[in-house]
């Protein structure tokens, strides 16, 4: 199988390319019709991608089937001749032994395109494919979300079944039930009937006047038709380099279809779904781009460093391209193993904050070893070990100090110091196996291990080291980013 010699049993080489959130494209092609990728092409992120009319997604999202495919006894070659292959295999077994060409054949038959939709409903209590014969429950939309809060809405309405499908309030409310309400209101006139006012949501949808009350139908009445919107204005564009400072209006759900469709070659960033970016367009309007796919296709180019290419923004040509310059005559150890930029997504642990990373103005450097440490348990056994004051250890922000620190941890974090230890607070956080197997893994890999001279330089080309961000102290030493970020 193509790169299945380069790349079986050797995932952790590279150095570490592949433990990244980062697809290694500078060294490892990303054109799916040559051999080269066939053995990535079987990996879980690949032959468990988006497909079918609900894009299934992920193992998890796949498990169903596999188990389908196990008890079908239906008449479709391409599924009985999987079922004789895997019903003698656990379920995670088979999903493991399956291809990619597997699944193609497998989603290609209209007995797994309709069991897709059955999978994703759910049971009877969540099942969305069940409408509503009362039009106040077919048509409600609950009030606008606030804060984290996503409204499930009534089981019964088209809203229910848009949300459950996208996992998107404003498709659920907006383009999906408009859509829905038409094709109802094209069969009621294919069939000679004459459509009734348009039903009120419960609490209409951000940007829809209040329609008229519903009428509930009966035998000899047709379906509801849907509310007429006031027509909308798209969010303003935003700056061709820089985001506009403070929030811009978050685009409606028209009008990021219009932005969507009007950019094609970003479609990749948010994985080819619109429901994606539907979930993001709001959170890149809060920080002042009003058009994200804009953006995007504006500003993002390809950055080249040391060798390594990712997608990211164009301010950051030049002040790469400096900070090498700047190398120049000097071995840059350890070098420079993994670049990565752009990633359209919120800040972590949040859901309503929007990463610099997804402007594609903050980028990453080997981050294996300049890891992000959060717990303030993980501070303390490097203080102990290191013999460095704990309030220094975590206001600490000059690189030199930090690289050797990170240098005595990896020296002193031994079974043989672990042994030793009395002490209540390092003794419960050695004890913890999810807190030992950081820990170990800091040991094995370093806390800041870039180069000194290489983040000075990146300094004084004029972009911010997160290992220098005075309130995150959450060690963001892997990471930089302009001034405008």
């Amino acid at each position: 199988m193509g790169g299945a010699a380069r790349l079986a049993r050797h995932g952790s080489e590279f150095g570490g390319a592949w433990l990244s959130e980062y697809y290694p494209q500078d060294s490892f092609s990303t054109d799916e019709r040559v051999s080269e990728t066939e053995f990535i092409r079987q990996a879980d992120f690949y032959k468990f991608r988006g497909r079918g009319v609900i894009q299934t997604t992920g193992r998890g999202g796949y498990a169903p089937f596999v188990r389908f495919v196990q008890g079908y006894s239906g008449t479709d070659a391409a599924l009985l001749e999987r079922q004789r292959r895997w019903s003698a295999l656990s379920a995670d077994d088979a999903a493991s032994a399956s291809t990619n060409d597997d699944w193609e054949a497998i989603f290609a038959s209209p007995d797994t395109l309709a069991r897709a939709l059955a999978f994703h409903a759910g049971r009877a209590s969540t099942d969305y494919r069940i409408m509503s014969r009362d039009a106040a429950v077919l048509a409600d939309v609950p009030a606008t979300p606030s804060g984290r809060r996503r409204p499930a809405g009534r089981k019964g309405s088209v809203f229910y079944m848009g949300r459950r499908i996208s996992g998107s309030y404003p498709y659920g409310a907006g383009e999906y039930r408009d859509r829905v309400f038409t094709l109802l209101r094209g069969i009621v006139s294919l069939a000679g009937g004459a459509p009734l006012p348009a039903p009120a949501p419960s609490q209409p949808a951000p940007s829809e006047p209040a329609p008229p009350a519903p009428t509930p139908p009966s035998s000899t009445e047709p379906a509801p038709a849907p509310p007429q919107r006031e027509p909308t204005r798209p969010a303003p564009p935003s700056h061709p380099s820089t985001p506009r400072r403070g929030a811009v209006p978050a685009p409606d759900d028209a009008t990021m279809h219009a932005q969507w469709d009007a950019h094609p070659r970003v479609h990749g960033h948010f994985s080819n779904s619109f429901a994606r970016y539907s979930e993001l367009a709001p959170l890149y309007a809060a920080q002042g781009v009003g058009d994200a796919a804009e953006y995007l296709d504006t500003n993002m180019v390809r950055l080249t460093f040391f060798g390594r290419h990712q997608d990211g923004h164009r301010d950051l040509v030049a002040p790469l391209r400096q900070a090498e310059d700047a190398m120049a005559g000097q071995t840059v150890s350890p070098p420079i193993t993994s670049f990565g930029c752009l990633v359209p997504r919120p800040i972590r642990g949040t859901t309503n904050r929007l990463s610099n990373h997804a402007l594609g103005r903050a980028f990453d450097l080997n981050p294996t070893g300049n890891p992000r440490i959060t717990q303030a348990v993980d501070y303390l056994v490097i203080a102990a070990a290191t013999g460095t004051d704990l309030h220094q250890l975590r206001r600490e922000t000059d690189p030199a100090t930090l690289s050797r620190i990170s240098r005595a941890f990896q020296d002193s974090f031994t079974e043989a110091w672990a042994s030793s230890q009395t002490q209540p607070d390092i003794l419960a956080a050695l004890q913890n196996r999810g807190t030992r197997e950081r820990l170990n893994g800091y040991a094995r890999h370093g806390i800041c291990t870039l180069y000194v001279p290489l983040i000075q330089a990146l300094i004084a080309a004029g972009l911010v080291w997160g290992g220098a961000w005075p309130s995150s102290r959450t060690s963001c030493i892997s990471s930089f980013g302009d001034r405008t970020s």
